[in-house]
């Protein structure tokens, strides 16, 4: 009797003492589950944040080949232009040869184009805004080559700073309409030699952008002028910068 007591009294604390162990392991595992849990919603975060960052990355790279695709296009439609106008320029200075070599002509490339220049004095008589033989001779010879151009043709008419006066002033009351109606002249003439009318435009500068004092005959002379600008086509790279600076 004795000794059956004492194995219920040891079963008993045998039971107890895995009641503690488990309790203790409980208490154990509760922290680290916690630790496990919280490391695990960080891990996804980062993940997460991660995926957000790359796919970020992956549209700021499209957007940077399109950007550079289109800057290829620009460059290569820039290259014709250069060439073309390259082409224009060597042949308008093989075609004025000699009014160039007298002075009559000057020829310029631009940044954005080419510009002719040429004194009023060869193309117009003195107080006229009709084309004499010579000048329309000219001319002809530089609508020969802006036809074979896409380019818009631009012709600006200049004057000195000498008031109109006389009967000359009933037709021009002032060097604005001189100016213009001489650059109308010009427009005309290129328009009969084949250029399209939407391709040009006349402007009259008057007196007001001179390219020589007019303290001097000489340099008023120089004022006296017709310029033709030939400019790239203003929905081409190059136009649009060249009329952003206009």
């Amino acid at each position: 009797m004795f000794a059956t007591r004492r194995t219920i009294e040891a079963a008993s604390l045998g039971t107890l003492g895995l009641a503690r162990a488990l309790a203790a392991a409980v208490l154990l595992a509760g922290p680290l589950a916690c630790v496990t849990s919280g490391t695990y919603e960080i891990l996804v975060q980062e993940r997460d944040a991660l995926a957000n960052q790359k796919a970020g990355l992956e549209e700021s790279l499209q957007m940077l080949m399109m950007a550079k695709e289109k800057l290829e296009a620009e460059l290569s439609t820039r290259q014709e232009e250069v060439s073309e106008l390259r082409g224009t320029y060597e042949g308008l200075v093989s075609d004025l040869q000699s009014e160039l070599a007298s002075g009559a002509v000057q020829i310029e490339q631009l940044r954005d184009g080419i510009r002719v220049n040429v004194s009023d004095e060869i193309l117009f008589p003195s107080g006229s805004a009709v084309l004499n033989d010579d000048g329309s001779e000219i001319l002809r010879k530089v609508a020969g080559q802006l036809g074979q151009s896409p380019h818009r043709v631009e012709v600006e008419g200049h004057t000195d700073n000498v008031p109109i006066s006389g009967g000359l002033a009933r037709r021009y009351p002032t060097n604005w309409e001189l100016a213009g109606a001489r650059a109308a002249s010009v427009v005309r003439l290129f328009e009969s030699a084949g250029i399209d009318g939407s391709r040009m435009r006349a402007v009259s500068l008057s007196q007001f952008n001179p390219v020589a004092a007019n303290d001097s005959e000489d340099g008023r002379a120089r004022n006296r002028r017709i310029e033709i600008r030939l400019l790239p086509d203003a929905g081409s790279p190059v136009g649009a910068a060249a009329m952003a600076t206009r």
